[in-house]
């Protein structure tokens, strides 16, 4: 009865210790179950504010897209004011027909080929040689039977040639003694020329300049196209001629110069030049040319609108200024990039040049390409500023540190 009491009991006692030990193990179950159950709702209303931000961001595609097709419109598309609304691909009219595609359409009559009459006319005649104008069996010459068949070619021929002229010389007879003033041996002038003696003629110079100054092309490229039509030019003729030109010039350029004074409107930009020389407070190799029109000239009207991009110092350098009565306390200041466009457009030159020749060592340099430029001078009283066109009062151009 004993054994039987004792093992009762310690049957009782493992009951009770396993009962204790899974409830231990459903209570942390329970833990787990409520942690799982925190996170699943988590992750749910974050899938939801994906799914919300997912569904903002197809809106905001859907109205860029449409802006972009707009934008596309307004760029690439027909520009009359009575162009009808653009239709997407494979979309129709309301009326269900679709539109009428542009060009002329297949079936109509055309209205042949445009008349270049403006251009002059080589006539080129291809007749049949003898022999073919005769019958090879009777030998009987075939008729000319009313008008020949003409046709049209557009050709564009490029071809240098030496002009050599010729001037017959002429002696004095010798009985003749009229005017001992004039020479023993005359000839025929020289036909002017824009430089005296030199071996480029007028029309070659026309086109380096048509080439150069209206369709923007470096002296390297139109030094190639000479050399591919079988001339070497070298750069120092080519240079050369055009410098002996730069005096007829002038007077256009002060024409321009003096219609651009008149103008309201001021256009401001600047460019980084690398400058390596070391400067005394100079962490740095930056320097900056600035260019404007002169607003300290005289004669010149203060401008009553200045655009500049958004550099961070055009703001205050326009209040300092107003503040000293260079410009009108109604004068607008435009930081807006776009509308500087033109001067921006520039810079791209001549930066190109200077970024092909490593930048400058020396601030001199700098200068002596800057003053070559737009014909600068150096002001002595300030130091590290370069001023420009020798304006009094606010400089056009300053290349400071």
């Amino acid at each position: 009865m004993v054994v039987t009491e004792q093992s009762g009991g310690m049957d009782a006692s493992t009951l009770r210790q396993g009962n204790a030990a899974l409830q231990e193990r459903n209570r942390l179950l329970q833990a787990e179950v409520i942690a799982l159950r925190q996170q699943a709702h988590y992750h749910r209303s974050q899938h939801q504010r994906a799914v919300q931000r997912a569904q903002e961001l197809q809106v905001q595609v859907g109205v860029l897209k449409a802006k972009v097709a707009e934008l596309q419109q307004r760029l690439f598309g027909p520009e009359s004011e009575r162009a009808r609304r653009a239709v997407p691909l494979g979309a129709t009219w309301e009326s269900g027909v679709s539109p009428r595609a542009r060009g002329q359409q297949p079936g109509s009559d055309g209205h042949g080929r445009k008349l270049r009459e403006n251009l002059p006319v080589v006539e080129t005649v291809s007749d049949l040689s003898e022999q073919q104008k005769r019958c090879p069996h009777c030998g009987l010459a075939w008729e000319s039977f009313r008008q020949p068949h003409v046709s049209e070619q557009i050709e564009w021929e490029v071809r240098l040639f030496r002009r050599r002229t010729i001037r017959p010389k002429y002696r004095r007879p010798s009985g003749c003694r009229c005017q001992p003033q004039r020479p023993e041996i005359i000839s025929a002038p020289l036909a002017p020329a824009l430089i005296p003696r030199g071996i480029l003629a007028t029309s070659f110079l026309s086109e380096v300049l048509v080439l150069k100054f209206l369709y923007h092309m470096p002296l390297e490229r139109i030094r190639a196209m000479v050399r591919s039509a079988g001339l070497e030019l070298s750069t120092g003729t080519l240079c050369g001629a055009l410098e002996k030109l730069t005096p007829l010039f002038d007077p256009l350029y002060e024409a321009i110069q003096a219609q651009s004074r008149q103008a309201p409107l001021c256009l401001m930009d600047e460019t980084r030049w690398e400058v390596f020389v070391q400067e005394p407070n100079k962490g740095s190799h930056r320097w900056w040319l600035s260019r404007a029109k002169a607003l300290g000239r005289q004669n010149h009207p203060a401008p009553r609108v200045i655009n500049t991009d958004g550099h961070a110092a055009y703001p205050p350098a326009v209040v300092q200024l107003k503040a000293e009565g260079a410009l009108a306390e109604d004068c607008r200041h435009r930081p807006v990039p776009y509308l500087n466009n033109v001067l921006e457009q520039d810079h791209r030159a001549i930066k190109r040049r200077v970024n092909a020749s490593q930048h400058f060592r020396s601030f001199w340099g700098a200068w002596r390409t800057k003053s070559r430029l737009r014909g600068d001078s150096y002001d002595s009283q300030r130091p590290g500023v370069l001023e420009c066109g020798g304006c009094e009062g606010r400089s056009t151009a300053p290349l400071h540190c």
